[in-house]
């Protein structure tokens, strides 16, 4: 159910950045919003049948050694020669993209939290911008809270 949900999460993060970034565009902003969300649903869509439809030609299963992508690139580039870097190439790719998804909420808090707070949702310190136009108390923030989070860990694990 975890893993669902955490699967579900990384797809939606894009999402989440059009639509947090909205003010972003060109005129006509909601026009190109809309186009930029339409062409991100058709390659989801497209990558997702393109692996499910390789995945069972292939017969590949997830498992806890290797991943589904990897099983597809192993299988269709081979491990030797030109074919293991076309291998090592969709691996660097698949991290890649993996890594900037995980970069976007990051990326998108501080704005998210300053328009939930205008809006009154979350305290009126998350509005300020700091020296460097960001919204300094949206960065700072997550911060102290994975900082309070890692020392409560270490704290109370057992050595």
């Amino acid at each position: 159910m975890r893993a669902a949900f955490s699967s579900g999460c990384t797809a939606l993060t894009g999402i989440e950045a059009i639509s947090n970034d909205t003010q972003l565009f060109k005129q006509p902003r909601a026009k190109n919003a809309a186009n930029t969300l339409v062409v991100m649903a058709v390659i989801l869509i497209t990558f997702f049948l393109g692996i499910t439809v390789l995945a069972n030609a292939v017969q590949a299963v997830p498992s806890h050694e290797e991943t589904v992508i990897s099983q597809l690139a192993r299988t269709i580039y081979g491990s030797d020669g030109i074919g293991y870097l076309g291998y090592v190439l969709t691996i660097i790719g698949a991290f890649a993209v993996l890594f900037m998804a995980a970069n976007t909420p990051f990326a998108d808090f501080p704005q998210l939290a300053a328009l939930h707070s205008s809006d009154g949702f979350l305290p009126r310190q998350l509005t300020y911008r700091g020296r460097r136009l960001v919204f300094t108390w949206g960065v700072l923030t997550p911060r102290s809270a994975r900082w309070c989070w890692s020392s409560s860990r270490a704290r109370w694990s057992p050595t």
